[in-house]
């Protein structure tokens, strides 16, 4: 079959962005992550005794995914700083708007209103590898009910554009070519009226036959790729 996959660095290969994201990776320290939003799904705010439990507890299960590098996320600060201050709700306020809130400038990198940021570190090359990555955090999340996880960034994002190669392309075949069909039927349609006489071409037979040397090539680039290896 044939390979449907991306290399989101393939276009400035030699590049130094290539060179750091390689040097990264082989490092073990990762080049992109998959950015999740940690949310309660009741509503309840940042500041939510029971986010910052539950929240905690979903990084350290994605810390130990395979493939994971590390993982980026203000929580267990947090709830270092929450033993001090008896982790109530107002504890944990006090602690983000005073002690990390005084970081203003990576303040809303960390959290917002509603929720934590994790940053999850893989040292993925490819979208296919970027979109097992993305499964492997969503089964993780749906063993917490109560957490409203959201995934974005641009490992979260490649999967989506193979889902478009997948579905999207073939679908804009199907309708280019049933397109070309339709007019080249009203076309013959319109020409045998015109000229009149017994000595009339099927419209439909007509029409398909128009196709036959854009799906043969198109088939035989297939045929290529699935035997090459190409990915699409």
């Amino acid at each position: 079959s044939v390979v449907v996959e991306s290399r989101p660095l393939e276009y400035i290969k030699g590049t130094i962005i290539e060179k750091t994201a390689d040097l990264t990776r082989d490092a073990k320290v990762g080049f992109d992550s998959l950015e999740v939003l940690v949310e309660m799904k009741n509503g309840e705010n940042v500041y939510d005794p029971a986010l910052l439990k539950e929240g905690l507890a979903l990084v350290n299960r994605l810390g130990k995914l395979e493939g994971v590098n590390r993982v980026f996320s203000v929580l267990p600060l947090v709830k270092v700083l929450s033993f001090l201050k008896e982790g109530d709700a107002e504890g944990i306020k006090e602690i983000l708007n005073d002690d990390v809130g005084k970081l203003d400038v990576i303040r809303d990198q960390l959290f917002s209103k509603t929720g934590y940021r994790v940053s999850v570190v893989f040292g993925a090359r490819t979208s296919s590898e970027m979109r097992k990555a993305r499964e492997m955090v969503e089964q993780i999340a749906s063993d917490y009910p109560a957490l409203k996880v959201s995934l974005f960034g641009t490992v979260a994002m490649y999967p989506s554009v193979d889902e478009y190669i997948v579905v999207g392309k073939p679908l804009n075949v199907i309708t280019s070519e049933s397109l070309v069909i339709i007019l080249c039927v009203a076309w013959v349609f319109w020409l045998n009226r015109s000229l009149g006489g017994n000595r009339k071409v099927s419209p439909l037979v007509t029409s398909v036959a128009m196709t036959v040397p854009f799906l043969f090539s198109s088939s035989v680039i297939v045929v290529v790729m699935v035997w090459t290896k190409v990915p699409l």
